[in-house]
């Protein structure tokens, strides 16, 4: 009977998804936050006039000051950005960059929306297990989609530099993001299901 209205997954999961994203976006830009101001202190002096030793890292890592690290890391494209430019040069067209970050966003909350939408049709199949316990469901679907989205599908589409190119730090935003997401998807996914 289940089987029958794997519509009522489908359609919870998308909603759930969709939430979920937004939750995910919610915690990466606390994430960016603290980052930012993790940053800033780093590049204050130490009261003697001093460079903060990690400017003084950066300086020799790159052979430049943490400023212009910074910018250039602030120009490279994120991977849904680049997404949107290739689907909208399909039909000879160009994205601005504020159209870029906007395309941006409708990819990664379509794609949140997809994958929600594939975990409630999946959920109408698996063991009643995975249905009763939606927190540790949707952890195991957020590590699983870490582990396919950013650590094999953008790598080898080229939207994201290898694995072992990326620095432990991002790895960890990465899994702690898709964690968030897939907490949430999996209790709000559950929840509208049962309102079905």
């Amino acid at each position: 009977m289940r089987r029958n209205e794997v519509w009522k997954g489908c359609a919870a999961g998308i909603a759930g998804g969709l939430a979920a994203t937004l939750v995910m976006t919610g915690f990466q830009n606390a994430w960016n936050a603290v980052a930012e101001k993790s940053r800033d202190n780093s590049r204050k002096t130490n009261g003697n006039g001093m460079r903060s030793i990690s400017q003084q890292l950066a300086e020799i890592r790159y052979g430049e000051s943490p400023t212009q690290t910074e910018q250039k890391d602030s120009e490279k494209e994120n991977p849904t950005e680049k997404v949107a430019g290739k689907v909208v040069s399909v039909v000879g067209r160009q994205l601005s960059p504020e159209s870029k970050k906007t395309g941006g966003m409708v990819v990664h909350y379509a794609f949140g929306a997809l994958m929600g939408g594939l975990y409630g049709t999946a959920l109408e199949f698996a063991p009643s297990w995975h249905r009763r316990n939606a927190f540790p469901s949707g952890l195991l679907m957020g590590s699983a989609l870490f582990a396919a989205a950013d650590e094999v599908a953008l790598p080898a589409m080229q939207l994201t530099e290898r694995p072992s190119k990326t620095p432990m730090s991002m790895h960890a935003y990465g899994l702690a993001s898709h964690l968030v997401y897939g907490a949430t998807a999996g209790l709000l996914t559950r929840l509208f299901r049962n309102a079905m």
